[in-house]
């Protein structure tokens, strides 16, 4: 299908969070189809209030930057102190996605650089999740291994379009779809009216190059 209902690629949030087997319900908030008027994605609202794009053939890879060991953020602490200290994790994780992109010129990858690491698109050709294919991409580029278990047990892609409401200052949501008062569903509109107002000011991803030619 091509709204499945789980999310991907991030940290746990600070009240948990789980990669369920089975999609959780989510509102449907657009529905995006083709020339010929198939479902081709869906953009949902996730239980934190996020809106998250969900497609069965528009190929996200999502890819964590490892977190810094031990003592880390103290030498590059040190380091910024004869210059600017590079992010190396950052660095590292950038060059293994370029190579593993050049092993692949069949496909153009368009590079998004996220809170926790990167986002990959693939933008010239569609790709099932379901499909080997699509496994091997996701294992070559060394994606998240819970993202990876969501593509396949989803058969599915997700993409987080807005941030996550405790990093742009909005509180957590006073409720979750499916509502069960009218009551219940006016005061989460009434959130959801305040976190839009206040993630107008963040971005959730930002493009920072391209693989390929197409």
């Amino acid at each position: 299908g091509a709204a499945p209902r789980a999310e991907a690629g991030d940290p746990w949030p600070p009240h948990g969070y789980g990669y369920p087997e089975r999609p959780p319900r989510e509102e449907v908030v657009e529905e995006v189809t083709g020339d010929d008027g198939a479902l081709v994605a869906a953009v949902t609202r996730n239980s934190y209030g996020s809106l998250i794009l969900n497609t069965s053939d528009f190929m996200f890879i999502d890819v964590d930057i490892p977190p810094e060991p031990p003592g880390g953020g103290l030498l590059r602490a040190i380091k910024g102190l004869f210059g600017k200290a590079p992010d190396e994790a950052e660095s590292r994780t950038r060059g293994r996605i370029g190579a593993a992109a050049a092993r692949r010129p069949e496909y153009t990858f368009r590079l998004y650089r996220t809170f926790a690491g990167f986002r990959c698109a693939v933008v010239n050709r569609r790709l099932s999740a379901a499909s080997p294919e699509s496994r091997r991409l996701l294992e070559e580029f060394d994606a998240d291994p819970l993202y990876v278990r969501l593509c396949q047990s989803q058969q599915s892609y997700r993409a987080r379009l807005t941030p996550k409401y405790w990093r742009c200052g909005a509180h957590r949501p006073p409720a979750r779809f499916p509502w069960e008062t009218e009551a219940e569903e006016q005061r989460y509109r009434a959130w959801e009216r305040e976190y839009v107002g206040l993630s107008r000011r963040f971005a959730t991803c930002r493009l920072v190059g391209q693989f390929g030619r197409q």
